[in-house]
């Protein structure tokens, strides 16, 4: 068929279509929209329109030679290898145990002056890159108790944590250094308690990358992260590296009693293997939960910038002063959990990611309140992701939650149904 009476005919079935469906647009182009339309209900219209396949855009990287790389351009990054970490505890245990494991983290954590420590990038034709964790918590202490467990007794490479919390009953544990916050509305505690752990990560370690983890976010396989500070130190343009904060709306589309939002289901199932993202809203956002990210000056100087409200969306306003100060190139995907919800919200198994509300299966929400939970978050809660988790030591709140029967105490009263 020629291309112009496909157009022709294209144009009357385009308006038929949305005569019989009508439909909203999201802020997804309505040009896109309505020729996928046509595509949909009429193949030739569809040979004639994509007669080519859809390319993704090539981008050139810098002619400069990126860090961790040598004259001849190859590769010189590594890490060294881990050192002997601490024996298990056994539960219950007594407050000298618990300061036998503080102090125990403590020692193997990295000290500026001191001999390069494990963990580091470097090796001998380039400087050591310092690594600092910063986990920042309100009310989800116990959650933040484990995850420090996980990185100080397990992580093989040894960094250093910075625990910025604004929870008023919170006591050190084997934090490295912690930051106390007065606690603020949701929006602006997370971007105050973000911006205080990194300012405490650079004063007090000099980190020049710091790995943001949000208590209830657990990463129980350090290599994810060895991953994306490797690719952060090859691409000397990127600045942070995490996934979107996005959100698919197949599943909530599927279900719907509306004709149309039924309609927009099959298009995007049609679009989507084109290479469009139908129906995938937020991706113009940084996830906070996680992410990795150069201390720079400049990127400090633009989270100290940030100005947010109560109801304002941290992730989407981090994008915008991310791109804004440093262009698009500058941000690393974690295509691994994209988009965000409603799959990954709660888990990511390739990130080794854990960051369900629910301490137990038994708490997991159900299907009235969360229809398009992941299936398999409905079968486990934080005890079970811990007790099937390859991790060779447990500390004193790990062995709690995994051999409690009354779990009333987790994380006392916050929110446990998403």
């Amino acid at each position: 068929m020629r291309p112009h009476v496909a157009t022709k005919i294209g144009n009357a079935s385009i308006q038929v279509c949305c005569r019989l469906f009508p439909f909203e647009t999201d802020g997804t182009s309505e040009a896109i929209e309505i020729l996928a339309l046509g595509t949909l209900f009429f193949p030739t219209i569809s040979a004639a329109c994509f007669r080519r396949p859809l390319k993704p855009p090539v981008y050139r990287l810098s002619r400069g030679r990126p860090a961790n790389t040598d004259a001849t351009g190859r590769n010189t990054g590594a890490f060294r290898e881990p050192a002997q970490a601490a024996p298990s505890l056994k539960f219950p245990v007594s407050n000298a145990a618990i300061r036998a494991v503080r102090v125990d983290a403590r020692c193997r954590s990295n000290r500026p002056g001191s001999t390069p420590a494990v963990g580091s990038f470097f090796d001998r034709h380039s400087p050591i890159m310092q690594v600092v964790v910063c986990l920042t918590s309100f009310n989800r202490t116990d959650c933040a108790r484990i995850s420090l467990e996980i990185i100080k007794l397990n992580w093989a490479y040894k960094w250093p944590v910075v625990h910025a919390c604004s929870g008023a009953g919170y006591t050190r544990y084997i934090e490295d250094v912690l930051v106390q916050r007065e606690p603020l509305p949701l929006t602006a505690g997370a971007a105050d308690l973000l911006l205080a752990s990194m300012r405490a990560a650079v004063a007090h370690f000099g980190a020049e990358y710091v790995v943001h983890l949000e208590a209830d976010t657990w990463v129980f396989d350090q290599k994810v992260i060895k991953r994306y500070l490797q690719a952060l130190a090859d691409r000397p343009e990127a600045v942070i590296a995490a996934s979107s904060w996005s959100t698919d709306c197949l599943p909530q589309w599927t279900r719907s009693p509306s004709r149309g939002r039924r309609l927009r289901a099959q298009l995007a199932r049609v679009l989507r293997p084109l290479g469009f993202r139908y129906g995938v809203r937020e991706r113009k956002s940084i996830s906070t939960q996680f992410f990795i990210a150069r201390a720079t000056p400049a990127f400090m100087d633009m989270l100290a910038d940030i100005r947010v409200k109560d109801d304002d969306f941290l992730e989407k306003i981090l994008y915008s002063a991310v791109v804004e100060r440093f262009g698009q190139r500058s941000i690393i995907g974690m295509k691994e959990r994209e988009p965000v919800h409603p799959v990954f919200r709660s888990s990511c198994e390739p990130l080794t990611l854990y960051c369900q509300h629910w301490p137990s299966a038994e708490d997991a929400p159900g299907v009235d309140i969360a229809p398009d939970l992941n299936p398999a978050d409905r079968l486990r809660g934080k005890k079970e992701c811990l007790a099937s988790a390859p991790l060779m030591r447990h500390g004193p709140y790990m062995q709690k939650l995994l051999h409690s029967t009354d779990l009333d105490y987790y994380n006392g009263n916050a929110r446990r149904s998403g």
